[in-house]
């Protein structure tokens, strides 16, 4: 059931983005590294269309299919462990998406990404806030259930040391890191339910 969550939310990624598998322009990449691939649906998407390319999933699981395209490799691997890539040395182009409540040092994630990218290269980030809006900040008395879930969950995540509502945070964060001409896009995704509240997407791309 998990991994039908996480290919269905591929799939809104993929519609926030206009149907795109990303929006860097990049044109021929030669390296790519997708950090916590999860299903690998983005790895196989991206590696079909770039066949060209070495791409490279990563993710602590080894839920990924065993029949991929050949230019496609899935590692275990865990990002706040040091990189080490020897086939590859640095990559064209490292991608990530909903890695909130994933590190505590989102400082030392990024400067792995600056330092294992050549000089050029891009990088595209696309996180989130597990958070509900309403567009008048009045519908929210009307979900109290969702909103007290929602803030014991933020509250947790900050007690655990992996807080999940950063994704404001991102495009200073990779600023730090030495990243320029860094363009943050803000996505406003409705949450289809009874109340009718919005959920924010922050779909950052960090080029």
């Amino acid at each position: 059931m998990e991994q039908d969550r996480l290919d269905l939310q591929h799939h809104i990624y993929r519609l926030c983005q206009g149907g795109a598998l990303f929006c860097a322009p990049i044109k021929d990449p030669q390296s790519v590294l997708d950090i916590g691939t999860g299903t690998g649906i983005w790895a196989m998407e991206f590696a079909d269309e770039f066949p060209g390319a070495l791409v490279i999933g990563t993710d602590l699981s080894p839920i990924q299919p065993g029949f991929v395209p050949p230019n496609l490799k899935f590692y275990v691997d865990d990002f706040e462990s040091p990189w080490v890539f020897p086939e590859v040395g640095k990559f064209d182009f490292i991608h990530w998406r909903s890695l909130s409540g994933s590190t505590g040092s989102w400082s030392k994630l990024y400067q792995q990404a600056f330092n294992n990218l050549k000089p050029g290269a891009w990088m595209e980030v696309q996180e989130y806030d597990a958070w509900i809006y309403a567009d008048d900040d009045l519908d929210l008395d009307k979900a109290p259930w969702t909103l007290g879930w929602v803030t014991q969950l933020s509250k947790s995540s900050v007690d655990f040391g992996k807080p999940l509502n950063v994704g404001r945070f991102h495009k200073g964060w990779m600023e730090e890191a030495g990243f320029t001409d860094v363009e943050e896009k803000v996505v406003k995704v409705c949450s289809f339910c009874a109340n009718g509240n919005l959920l924010n997407w922050y779909i950052c791309s960090r080029l």
